[in-house]
């Protein structure tokens, strides 16, 4: 993440950083900041304040399920949901490189899922955000 804030434009901008302003955070203050999220449970919260956030500007989101493709393919319906549902791992596997489990604990992976879908709910509805 340190590095990413060094050498990519856009995650500075999300962030609000600027190198030549702002000292970038360095490896053990994030470390510090996910143990923080994950021990008071704030990842939950975030997602939802995400949720009643584009909620509230018109924007209908709601809990996804697996479907499997081979047993409802005839059915379109079912299909497009699978193909919205596939489209969010889409962006946070390549946007965010998220590609496999890191940590030890299924507390601290769902800690980390639950914020990469929150951003990733905002990162489909960006240029809509912004240009209202």
């Amino acid at each position: 993440m340190e590095d990413s804030l060094y050498e990519v434009a856009s995650m500075r901008h999300f962030a609000g950083l600027a190198l030549n302003d702002d000292r970038i955070p360095d490896e053990s203050t994030i470390l510090q900041f996910r143990h923080l999220l994950e021990r008071q449970h704030l990842t939950q919260g975030l997602f939802e304040a995400v949720q009643r956030h584009l909620r509230e500007r018109g924007y209908h989101l709601s809990k996804g399920t697996m479907v499997d493709a081979t047993l409802k393919q005839r059915n379109r319906r079912h299909s497009r949901v699978r193909a919205r549902v596939a489209h969010v791992f889409r962006i946070i596997k390549c946007q965010f490189g998220y590609r496999k489990v890191r940590y030890k604990g299924l507390a601290k992976n769902r800690a980390q899922v639950m914020s990469l879908v929150a951003l990733a709910n905002l990162y489909l509805l960006r240029r809509s955000l912004m240009a209202a």
